[in-house]
């Protein structure tokens, strides 16, 4: 694989993207990022040392796309690549957490344009994330890597970054079609199990996520952690228990924190007094002006 510089200068933004063993969808989702994109983008890829062909449509992809960058990853978990592909973006601005089973809408520099806006108005750095896109300063994600963890390691980042009041959360339609994996019922539930886990593992109080999932019971799902929790807890401890600041320890509070940050483009024009959608494309209206 390719580690070589291949653009002539640095690259604005950085398109983080992780992908292991995704090479029935790697090819059409990579390209409908690749395709919106200027030469103000890097397009980032850490592939952690898949073994089903991948690496040669990446490598196929990286002759074809001059802003698309290879790296290789040590096979760890997705928290591990995540924080490898922040270390090694070249960008000030990382759009991070874009999954390559996903197919996304032209909307990304209609996204990030709603964060430099944003970003005059607000006086403390931030993480504007919303449904699938996310975006925030390189010096920001590397004062909060991701931790070592699987399935979850996003909801650990977003817990950390709102204890510190730096995450605003856009609430926009789904940017992107899925063309993933039709997991079964089984490997659902243990994706659902390492969730919980991994919710333990950042630090999560048990009684506090015990609560709210009795408080809000609504689907098969929420049984089914209910019924975990005490052996997801259990091995969390086993294995390790990271920690997190004692405003966001409490589920609930923690989810209730998350909603107050929550807002609709035009919410977000009213509480900064900016002008968010003006510019942007229809495309970019019909998605992110929910």
């Amino acid at each position: 694989m390719s580690n070589g510089e291949k653009m002539s200068s640095k690259p604005e933004y950085t398109v983080a993207v992780c992908s292991y063993n995704m090479a029935e969808t790697l090819q059409k989702s990579l390209k409908s990022i690749l395709d919106q994109l200027d030469e103000k983008f890097e397009v980032l890829v850490v592939d952690d040392q898949s073994i089903d062909g991948s690496q040669e449509i990446l490598e196929r992809l990286e002759e074809e796309y001059e802003i698309l960058r290879l790296i290789e990853g040590e096979n760890e978990n997705i928290g591990e690549a995540r924080r490898h592909a922040n270390k090694e973006a070249q960008g000030n601005y990382i759009i991070t957490q874009l999954d390559m089973d996903d197919v996304y809408n032209r909307v990304i520099k209609d996204f990030v344009e709603i964060y430099e806006k944003l970003r005059k108005e607000v006086d403390k750095e931030f993480y504007l994330s919303s449904h699938g896109l996310n975006i925030a300063s390189s010096e920001l994600l590397e004062n909060h890597p991701y931790r070592s963890l699987g399935y979850g390691e996003d909801k650990d980042l977003w817990m950390r970054l709102l204890a510190e009041d730096s995450i605003i959360v856009l609430d926009i339609e789904q940017p992107f079609e899925s063309i993933g994996y039709d997991y079964g019922r089984i490997d659902h539930l243990r994706i659902s199990y390492e969730i919980t886990k991994v919710l333990f593992k950042s630090g999560v109080a048990f009684r506090s996520f015990l609560s709210f999932k009795l408080r809000n019971l609504d689907y098969f799902d929420d049984l089914f952690q209910i019924l975990v929790s005490p052996l997801a807890f259990l091995n969390a401890k086993r294995e390790g228990v990271y920690g997190l600041p004692e405003e966001v320890k409490d589920y609930r509070r923690a989810r209730d924190m998350l909603q107050n940050e929550t807002y609709t483009l035009r919410e977000l024009e009213e509480s900064y007094n900016v002008d968010l959608t003006s510019e942007l494309s229809d495309r970019g209206k019909e998605v992110l002006d929910k």
